[in-house]
């Protein structure tokens, strides 16, 4: 798999450090040398291009990618440009935008982009969300549906997932178990035991009103 990272932002650096770092084929791209220089050695190819069309763009061999991701900062004309470029003229399979404004965020769509990141906004959440949720772990998959990890409470140890009825009493499904430092799959039939976690999804307002014994 080969992805091209158009801006050593924060974000930018991570994306692409990571993806390296899982085996994918990465091109780094940023008109600041500085910032290219600092992640040469930690992907395939980096270099230093100011990319502002689809010349640019043939340059650095830009059809050969399966997915690109624009990170530029607040630089939106310049986004939106790339993303409307990256769609109709090379017609790139991924193609992912960063922007920290939702109305810019609808436009990137509009253009082509097949997901937007929003990074601000994003970290406010998770910050708003392990302030105020009772749940220690809580991971929000979409403003209306989390993933929460919880210890088991006294009353299902020794139990079968089918037995507890998560849904029918709850609204939640218990979708995994942590045992060990091992996460196993849950089934209808899996046994609950003491020190398993549970890893329960639902929709935030079924997970808010879940009684005592879960948080």
């Amino acid at each position: 798999m080969k992805f091209c990272v158009i801006g050593i932002s924060k974000f930018g650096y991570e994306a692409a450090t990571i993806l390296a770092n899982n085996g994918v084929d990465v091109l780094a791209i940023d008109q600041d040398s500085t910032k290219v220089e600092h992640i040469r050695d930690k992907v395939a190819q980096a270099a230093c291009i100011k990319i502002i069309d689809a010349d640019s763009l043939y340059k650095i061999g830009i059809e050969e990618m399966d997915g690109v991701i624009v990170s530029l900062a607040n630089n939106f004309t310049d986004t939106a440009i790339l993303v409307r470029i990256l769609r109709h003229t090379f017609d790139i399979k991924t193609i992912i935008a960063c922007t920290n404004n939702q109305v810019k965020a609808v436009i990137l769509e509009t253009l082509g982009a097949d997901q937007i990141i929003k990074p601000e906004i994003e970290a406010a959440i998770r910050l708003a969300d392990s302030l105020s949720s009772p749940f220690t772990h809580m991971t929000r998959l979409h403003n209306d549906l989390a993933i929460i990890e919880i210890i088991t409470p006294t009353k299902f140890i020794g139990k079968t997932i089918r037995e507890v009825l998560f849904y029918e009493h709850y609204q939640i499904l218990c979708i995994a178990i942590k045992r060990d430092e091992t996460i196993i799959v849950s089934t209808p039939e899996m046994t609950i035991e003491e020190n398993d976690l549970l890893i329960l999804s639902g929709l935030t307002p079924a997970l808010n009103s879940l009684p005592k014994e879960f948080r």
